[in-house]
């Protein structure tokens, strides 16, 4: 499959909503994973400044006449490194920033429900979900429905 070849179809409003949902189901996931980049990030910062502070044999600093100083490779591998894992972070942060931006729509009843039916649960048990929210499933259900199209009505359709 090449998505290049594949045809632009204009989406549709159901479309929309399935992405909405599927990105609120997403979300615990991104969390995650930028939890993960925040751990590997703060690794490799000690690592580096072990490495500045304890120089093992010829890796130190170079210092050139004029007074600069040059990286060595591995503070270049590192430095790379390092970038890669702060911008996965970054589009990590960007996910989680848009859906709490989308949950600002929500009511803190609204809220609870959907965090819990649509994001932890992942939309597949409703009763639990209104068992630890404490209100009826029917409620948890519609809540969702009119959470996505709330979400829908202000940040994706065509006014």
């Amino acid at each position: 499959m090449d998505w290049r070849k594949e045809p632009a179809n204009r989406l549709t409003k159901q479309m929309q909503l399935v992405y909405i949902e599927s990105e609120l189901m997403n979300y615990y996931w991104h969390l995650s994973e930028w939890r993960r980049y925040d751990q590997l990030i703060t690794e490799l910062r000690a690592r580096y400044q072990e490495e500045l502070e304890h120089p093992g044999c010829g890796s130190s600093i170079i210092r050139m006449p004029d007074g600069s100083s040059q990286r060595s490779p591995w503070q270049i591998e590192l430095s790379g490194k390092l970038y890669e894992l702060e911008e996965s972070q970054r589009i990590e942060e960007r996910y989680l920033s848009r859906v709490d931006r989308w949950m600002s729509v929500c009511t803190p009843a609204q809220e609870k429900m959907v965090r819990q039916y649509v994001m932890v649960q992942q939309c597949r048990d409703a009763k639990l979900a209104a068992d630890i929210t404490g209100y009826s499933e029917e409620n948890v259900r519609k809540t969702r429905e009119r959470v996505l199209n709330r979400i829908y009505q202000r940040y994706l359709s065509q006014k």
